[in-house]
């Protein structure tokens, strides 16, 4: 089959990674998708995808899963949509220095250093364009989210220095925003809090677990369409429809967005407050 152009998004078993990856491939994009366990890899090869082992906790991981994707496209990608991470459920004084470095290595040192193994081939060309999924929780932190939102605005931070250091390359960095919606990682938050709970006391346990038991039922109730209108705002990027810097998807980011800019900040810590944590 003739490809129009090759993408590799990280992160794709499962949720937004996949949701994006399917849209490109009916766009005619040949898609090479990651992921870390033998179980989601044999998931994406099911998806008619090309699956690539990666672990961002690894550097060994990230150079040769890299290597891999320059191998099989010829140096030639398109495309790279960062989607690989999770999110820390927890309150700030309760974090550790390894839980807090691990939430850093997966969703910020791992990403920049797949990012930075990748760009020679983009900027050799002097085009393409690569897509980092951040999330609202970088300009609006919420409760026992804290971690999380720590390493999107480290993201953002790097991913904005970055795309003014290589202006004018011919080669598109963006941001896309969303809010909560349904991804894999949420299991891993799950399995993360759960993990702490039991193996330490808190007196922001029960808060944690009410804020936890919020997220999964609201997971519960976003529709299928929610991933699909954040596969769409990557593809428009991909594609070049959009070039702008970042995008705050439709929705209940964009309600937080909005918040931010307009509020004084007592007010926005009690707007969050009351919809994350504060009152449940």
């Amino acid at each position: 089959m003739s490809w129009s152009s090759t993408l590799l998004v990280t992160g794709c078993s499962s949720g937004l990674g996949l949701a994006t990856a399917h849209r490109a491939r009916d766009l005619g994009w040949r898609v090479l998708g990651t992921a870390r366990t033998d179980a989601d890899l044999a998931r994406i090869e099911e998806a008619g995808l090309e699956p690539i082992q990666l672990e961002l906790l690894s550097t060994s991981s990230i150079e040769s899963a890299a290597e891999e994707v320059l191998a099989r496209t010829g140096g030639r990608l398109d495309g790279l949509v960062n989607n690989a991470g999770y999110s820390q459920l927890g309150a700030i004084e309760d974090v550790t220095r390894d839980e807090l470095r691990e939430q850093f290595e997966t969703n910020v040192f791992g990403t920049m250093e797949l990012t930075n193994r990748l760009l020679p081939s983009f900027l050799s060309r002097g085009e393409g364009r690569i897509v980092f999924i951040s999330s609202v929780c970088a300009r609006v932190p919420v409760p026992y989210l804290g971690s999380y939102s720590a390493s999107k605005a480290a993201l953002e931070a790097l991913v904005d220095s970055l795309r003014r250091e290589i202006r004018g390359s011919g080669v598109g960095l963006h941001l896309v925003e969303p809010g909560i919606f349904n991804t894999g990682c949420y299991a891993r938050t799950t399995a993360h809090f759960e993990g702490v709970s039991r193996s330490r006391t808190s007196r922001h346990a029960d808060r944690c677990r009410a804020a936890l038991r919020q997220f999964e039922e609201e997971l519960s109730t976003i529709p299928a369409s929610r991933n699909a209108l954040v596969a769409d705002a990557v593809l428009d990027y991909l594609t070049g429809k959009r070039r702008s810097a970042r995008r705050v998807v439709p929705g209940p980011a964009r309600v937080y967005e909005i918040a931010r800019r307009l509020l004084p900040d007592g007010l926005l810590d009690r707007a969050v407050l009351r919809r994350r944590g504060g009152d449940l």
